[in-house]
């Protein structure tokens, strides 16, 4: 639903560089980076969290499979433009799951105190 809200809001265009699917998969990838410093730190046992979390919500929002479906449309007019959406789709998710954990794991990491003797 949150994923087509934003599609309805702001149509992706197959005639045109795909950028609703691009910024939709970086913001998904951004929140998987987030998810995992919190599913590892704050979360921990929560053995439904991660399936749930992970790959029903943000597997859901995201939307590679449009991506296979835009390139190839891209492919009959545009096709290095297709290869670039391709090549920075992929590019632009592995930059914003990387940042999502670096953010997070610098404001959620619990850092053990010291114990004094």
């Amino acid at each position: 639903m949150a994923r087509g809200w934003i599609e309805d809001a702001w149509p992706p265009s197959l005639e045109a560089f795909p950028a609703t699917t691009l910024v939709i998969n970086a913001t998904g990838c951004l929140a998987m980076g987030v998810l995992m410093v919190l599913l590892e730190n704050t979360l921990r046992g929560r053995v439904y969290a991660r399936p749930f979390l992970g790959i029903g919500f943000l597997g859901g929002f995201t939307t590679f499979s449009l991506v296979a479906d835009e390139t190839r449309a891209l492919l009959a007019d545009r096709p290095f433009l297709a290869l670039c959406y391709f090549v920075g789709t992929a590019a632009v998710a592995v930059v914003a799951t990387a940042a999502g954990f670096a953010l997070s794991s610098a404001v959620f990491t619990t850092r053990a105190t010291p114990v004094e003797p």
